[in-house]
């Protein structure tokens, strides 16, 4: 089960987010996807593409859904390869952010830069990342007013023409070493030149914005 905060819609973007970033599909309202021996049961959401296969289900606290959840679970038994996951509203939503000003995004910028002149790799990324992650939202305010996952981050800019093929790739394998030195890997590492190449894409992102 995973415990999270917002409105269904909210609950299950973050979720979909997530699951993508493993290699999954989601759909959503795809009832032909859905185990014929379930009947008429619809899910808030459908995962494939990996094993297992999930069907998402946004629920609130509360007696009468955990029992349609026991049900629901038992059925699933006799279905090798599917499996339930629960995400638990909370009934309440995540903040909303306010837009950094391109003097903060600037002191960032050159804080950054002067991380990663002193050899100090793994800081200077996590920095760059929150400018990207800032920048994004002055570019695109209406899709990252809220806290991100990198993989969106990466997905949105690159459906949106802001960032191209090349810089996608750079972006990924950079997303990976972020999210393994803030989970603790700190085996996991980018290398400098990887970087510098981030804070480059960062300049340009940050004349977008100006523009």
């Amino acid at each position: 089960m995973v415990e999270q905060a917002g409105s269904e819609q909210e609950l299950l973007d973050v979720e979909t987010r997530r699951l993508e970033e493993r290699g999954y599909t989601i759909y959503r309202g795809a009832n032909d996807l859905v185990p014929r021996s379930l009947g008429s049961f619809l899910p808030d959401a459908i995962a494939i593409g990996r094993e297992p296969k999930y069907l998402i289900e946004v629920v609130r606290e509360g007696p009468a859904e955990v029992d349609k959840l026991k049900a629901l679970r038992k059925q699933l038994e006799e279905l090798p390869g599917w499996e339930l996951l629960v995400v638990l509203d909370r009934g309440t939503r995540s903040p909303e952010l306010r837009q950094a000003t391109l003097e903060q995004i600037d002191d960032a910028i050159q804080s950054a830069k002067k991380v990663l002149s002193l050899g100090e790799i793994a800081p200077g990324l996590l920095l760059a990342w929150g400018v990207f992650e800032a920048l994004s939202r002055r570019l695109i305010p209406d899709e990252f007013v809220r806290p991100q996952t990198p993989g969106r981050l990466v997905q949105v800019l690159t459906s949106r023409g802001y960032v191209d093929s090349a810089e996608e790739k750079l972006l990924r394998k950079l997303a990976i070493a972020r999210n393994a030195v803030i989970h603790g890997d700190l085996s996991n590492r980018a290398d400098a030149s990887q970087v510098d190449e981030f804070l480059a894409l960062l300049v340009r992102l940050r004349n977008k914005a100006e523009h």
